[in-house]
């Protein structure tokens, strides 16, 4: 899959963009406030319905404009060409898919995935297991269907025996709220356990690619203990939740146990190493969806040289051009990028972007 066209409207600095952006590997070069991680949240947009970035989503208007819109004409794996948009002001939110009136964004999602690299990859390492279950239940939706409407069944259920806890429910009213709980938990694990086993699977062709980083261990946790079934952690945690006023264990719990040489990897790893091994669980990730006839994601790479030396930044380069992937890459300095390397290159400055190469 890959954009053909992208037309931005009011997105922060960038006024008025229209690009045609390259199947392959599209660089866009410039100062640092340039637009150019403007550009990469506008197709980000595309997809999510939200930027990347932290700051208010309001923000993301242009000072002088009242709203902002984003609009693509895409190419789909199957060669069958679609549209997919959006538009924002200060009060709604908009989105387009082709010519369906009732698009929502779950429909954007499935329609175009992203890849995102960023300089906030840590937060995979930094910010705990809800990043990792965001990172691992983004690539488990993209491959395995019945992942998400089993999501929203636990995720209801499992709402429904916190409200009974905190209400001091009798026990019977909470086993009622278990069963459903267990049926749709048991769904959700299994496909995050099919989807760990394919990541791993993949995962060493990437990792052999830098040095010193063959000796990762990816494990899957499930959010209960390894010596009980869920409903056995159920029933022995129940007076425990009772007390909380919430559900200790389940699938909201898990977590991806990620350690490198047998230590965790933020524990030993640097700033450049982490983000080497972090690059290579999200390429990993965009090949298995590639690999699994799911749709072919976009990647975005902003900022490639950060916390990289030449040798890493050169492999990694080689290795997003080998996905065969459509990528857009930023960077700060033409030189960053060898022109060896088959791409489309733009200059970015002031929010107007040009075509160099």
């Amino acid at each position: 899959m890959y954009l053909n066209s992208l037309r931005i409207r009011d997105l922060r600095c960038l006024q008025a963009i229209d690009l045609e952006p390259g199947p392959g590997l599209n660089v866009f070069v410039g100062d640092n406030g340039s637009g150019k991680t403007s550009l990469l949240e506008a197709v980000y947009l595309l997809s999510r319905g939200r930027s990347f970035r932290s700051a208010p989503q309001s923000r993301l208007i242009r000072n002088e404009a009242e709203s902002l819109s984003v609009f693509s004409r895409v190419q789909d794996d199957d060669g069958q060409p679609f549209s997919i948009g959006l538009e924002r002001d200060n009060e709604e939110l908009r989105f387009k898919l082709s010519s369906d009136p009732e698009a929502r964004l779950i429909h954007l999602v499935r329609a175009m995935p992203v890849q995102l690299l960023d300089p906030t990859l840590h937060a995979l390492f930094d910010e705990g297991p809800s990043q990792r279950r965001r990172f691992l239940d983004w690539g488990v939706f993209h491959v395995e269907h019945a992942f998400y409407p089993a999501w929203r069944r636990y995720s209801r259920a499992l709402q429904q025996r916190n409200s009974a806890l905190r209400s001091h429910a009798s026990d019977q009213v909470i086993h009622a709220w278990d069963r459903d709980i267990l049926t749709a938990a048991t769904h959700v694990d299994a496909t995050r356990k099919r989807y760990v086993d394919e990541l791993n699977r993949v995962l060493p062709s990437f990792l052999q690619r830098f040095p010193n980083t063959a000796e990762i261990d990816i494990r899957y946790t499930p959010g209960w203990p390894r010596d009980m079934d869920y409903a056995q952690a159920l029933n022995a945690g129940l007076q425990r939740d009772r007390q909380l006023g919430y559900t200790m264990h389940g699938p909201h719990r898990a977590d991806l146990r990620i350690r490198w040489h047998g230590v965790k990897a933020e524990q030993r790893a640097s700033r450049g190493e982490q983000k080497v091994l972090i690059c290579c669980l999200m390429l990993a990730q965009a090949a298995l969806l590639a690999g699994q006839g799911a749709k072919k994601p976009v990647l975005l790479v902003d900022d490639l040289a950060a916390e990289l030396g030449p040798q890493y930044r050169q492999t990694l380069l080689e290795v997003i051009t080998e996905l065969g992937l459509q990528s857009f890459l930023t960077c700060l300095e033409e030189t960053l990028i060898s022109e060896a390397v088959e791409q489309k290159r733009f200059h970015v400055e002031q929010g107007r972007i040009a075509r160099v190469i």
